[in-house]
């Protein structure tokens, strides 16, 4: 017996190497029962019994054990030597034991296969697959056969044997074993036989059924799939997890036509698909395709202000279709993430989850911890969506003026000095506040080709937060985060290593401070507290010391690159007014520490104050 390494993945997948390793178990084991066959009637010697066929060197055949017993039988019969041997039953009994042995193994091995078929996911479903399971299927069948003939022979020479054997016993045993029609053998081999090549058809039919017509639905998918050769923008990221996002188009297309068909099993269909899609990179996925729409969106707005020489600025309806061929990729992305938290939900352990996916308004079960990111990136795709239609509906009225509406910014700063009085009311402030956001959003900074309406925003944007220190009011207006949202895309993303630290660390300890004033847990963690604020100061800290060092480094501050710096700097300024107005904004709800905790805080106000003050110093300066 030769020792062989075990292939997991081949069995469990059923490789087709899977084939191979059964038909050397399967020739062993017939190889075994043949010479036991053979040598059951073992040839008398002066030093004991001797084996009628030799352990052989390679397979020995059924048929040859079952000839090899037969010529045995017949030169015992012919020889009248049956009283030197053991007696019928013995033999009889010795290879019905050892023909049931091949029978349990061949059994299970064609029950095993079908489980085996069952543990194989839909997505692995192949022609080849079909050709591995009839080969398997085939091999045991023939072996079925072959034992079914053994048996047939066997039980002929048996009864020979034993007629043989009934001459030397007494009167009363040949009685009755003439009279006797049973079998010597185990009729219920041949049953079971039967039984198991029935099982082996059956399972192979309805298998071979089912991915037929599997077959036909994933052609009815792959003919949907055809419209991505066109998807631009998905192709432009990365290719992995543009695989991977078509990949799941694939299945939650065949998880809703499936039913309808009911082709597969829903368990069968869950199971498939939560091998293939993992929750987490699913919304990975979703969010990477979801930020390469929205950079396109806002890089086609940067052409059309910095870049008027383009040949896409110069055709409208080039734009236009431009934006329409995003929108039918974010319509995509859209129907794709809420058809994946709809499946996440339906197919969730807890029935309560279950219920509530199916009857949206029956709000019973907690959202899932994996739906519920999708939930919010339905949200930004919405978002998103009605920024480009609106971008699309400036282009087609063709509003994209170049010309710098210098009456709107008078509006605003006239706005932006009421909102920055001292003991402005807070009735005042909304009032103020939602006048602001209508004049900016008349300024329509996406569609815009005018190149100074971005610096203008930025600093409309800033003194806004500034003079909103108080009540921010701001932040209950919803229009104002999609303006600012649409700024920060146009913007774009800032690559410096320094402040993107400094945006994650305030980040992390605004969100943990308002966790302890919201579960009442100040007071517990006091020290804590004053540890994170000292923390922040030393980040504004060094963000104020930065400010100045460039103002004062005409290597880094020159007449040739003073606009640029002052644009970063405005950017970066904007991002961490927006960043802790928003944090003071969520302590409104919290009446109890919200006054002694923003006076805590007024020290954030002061620093920005300062880097404002510089700001404005740097743009006063002149250069010769």
């Amino acid at each position: 017996m030769n020792w062989q390494t075990i292939d997991f993945q081949g069995i469990a997948g059923l490789e087709s190497s899977l084939i191979h390793q059964l038909q050397l178990y399967l020739d062993e084991k017939e190889s075994h029962l043949a010479q036991f066959i053979a040598n059951s009637i073992p040839q008398m010697t002066e030093s004991g019994p001797m084996p009628y066929l030799p352990e052989p060197l390679a397979r020995t055949k059924l048929s040859d054990g079952v000839e090899a017993f037969s010529r045995r039988a017949h030169q015992d019969i012919n020889q009248s030597q049956v009283s030197s041997v053991p007696g019928w039953q013995k033999v009889a009994g010795s290879i019905n034991k050892a023909i049931w042995e091949y029978v349990e193994v061949l059994e299970g091995s064609a029950v095993e296969l079908y489980q085996q078929v069952e543990q194989v996911g839909f997505e692995q479903w192949s022609p080849t697959l079909i050709q591995i399971i009839e080969s398997i299927k085939d091999l045991l069948l023939h072996s079925m056969e072959d034992l079914k003939w053994a048996y047939k022979r066997l039980e002929s020479q048996l009864k020979d044997y034993r007629s043989l054997s009934d001459n030397n016993s007494s009167l009363w045993d040949a009685v009755k074993n003439f009279f006797t029609n049973d079998g010597i053998l185990d009729s219920a081999i041949p049953r079971n036989l039967g039984k198991s090549q029935k099982f082996l058809n059956f399972k192979y039919q309805d298998f071979t059924h089912r991915y037929n017509e599997f077959q036909e639905l994933d052609t009815q998918v792959d003919k949907i799939m055809t419209k991505f050769s066109d998807y631009d923008l998905l192709d432009s990221i990365d290719p992995e997890e543009a695989h991977k996002f078509k990949q799941i188009y694939r299945v939650l297309k065949i998880w809703e036509q499936n039913l309808n068909v009911k082709v597969l099993t829903e368990l069968e269909l869950i199971r498939g698909i939560h091998r293939i899609i993992n929750p987490e990179k699913a919304s990975q996925v979703f969010k990477d395709y979801y930020l390469a729409i929205k950079n396109q969106v806002f890089d086609l707005s940067r052409r059309l202000k910095y870049r008027p020489e383009s040949e896409i600025v110069k055709n409208k309806e080039h734009i236009q279709s431009v934006l329409a061929h995003y929108r039918l990729e974010l319509h995509t992305l859209g129907a794709t993430t809420a058809k994946y938290r709809e499946f996440l939900l339906k197919s969730d352990p807890d029935p309560y989850v279950r219920t509530r996916g199916g009857f949206s308004e029956w709000v019973i079960g907690l959202e899932p911890t994996a739906a519920k990111p999708l939930l919010y990136q339905e949200y930004d795709i919405e978002s998103l969506d009605q920024t480009i239609l609106n971008f699309s509906e400036s282009v087609r009225k063709n509003e994209m003026s170049t010309d710098h509406n210098e009456e709107l910014d008078n509006e605003i700063w006239e706005i932006l000095h009421d909102m920055g009085q001292p003991l402005a009311s807070k009735q005042m402030m909304e009032v103020r506040s939602r006048q602001f956001v209508e004049h900016l959003q008349s300024l329509d900074e996406l569609a815009s080709s005018d190149p100074l309406v971005v610096e203008n925003v930025t600093k409309f944007l800033s003194r806004a937060l500034r003079a909103d220190w108080k009540y921010n009011m701001l932040f209950d207006i919803p229009e104002f985060h999609l303006l600012y949202s649409i700024h920060q895309g146009i913007l774009g993303p800032d690559s410096d290593r320094a402040h993107v630290t400094r945006m994650g660390e305030f980040r992390i300890l605004t969100e943990r401070l308002f966790k302890w004033i919201k579960e009442k847990k100040l007071i517990r963690h006091h020290h804590d507290v004053e540890l994170d604020i000292n923390d922040i100061k030393e980040s504004l800290q060094d963000m104020l010391a930065y400010v100045q060092r460039t103002a004062k480094d005409p290597v880094l501050f020159n007449k040739e690159n003073a606009a640029s710096i002052i644009q970063d700097i405005s950017k970066k300024l904007l991002e961490y007014r927006y960043l802790f107005n928003h944090f003071f904004h969520q302590l409104r709800g919290i009446e109890s520490d919200e006054k002694l905790l923003r006076k805590q805080f007024l020290f954030v106000d002061h620093y920005f104050e300062s880097i404002e003050n510089r700001l404005i110093e740097m743009r006063n300066v002149q250069w010769d």
